[in-house]
């Protein structure tokens, strides 16, 4: 996890996935057969040429960031999800929690 958070801003979820926030997808551009969920924004700012969401999904929460600027208001319902290929399992310690 180290490693990963040292090299930029990294969703750690169950399991020891890691999500990078820019393959973080959301609604239509999630392609069939990957990874998926829905949660609300609970936050939202402009970072240059990016909008950086965060996003609860009741047990997991994560920073998506895509290009341009996103017409999803903080409060919206989004789905979200990412290609099997742009995440990574990490090793965890057994009784770690991620």
């Amino acid at each position: 996890q180290y490693v990963a958070d040292f090299v930029g801003e990294t969703n750690f979820l169950a399991g020891g996935l890691a999500v990078r926030p820019e393959n973080v997808l959301l609604g239509a551009a999630i392609p069939p057969g990957a990874a998926r969920g829905r949660g609300i924004v609970r936050e939202k700012s402009f970072l240059g040429a990016n909008t950086r969401l965060e996003i609860d999904a009741g047990d997991i929460a994560l920073v998506a960031s895509s290009p341009g600027l996103l017409k999803i208001s903080v409060g919206d319902t989004v789905d979200f999800g990412w290609r099997e290929e742009d995440s990574l399992t990490l090793p965890i310690s057994h009784g770690e929690k991620i």
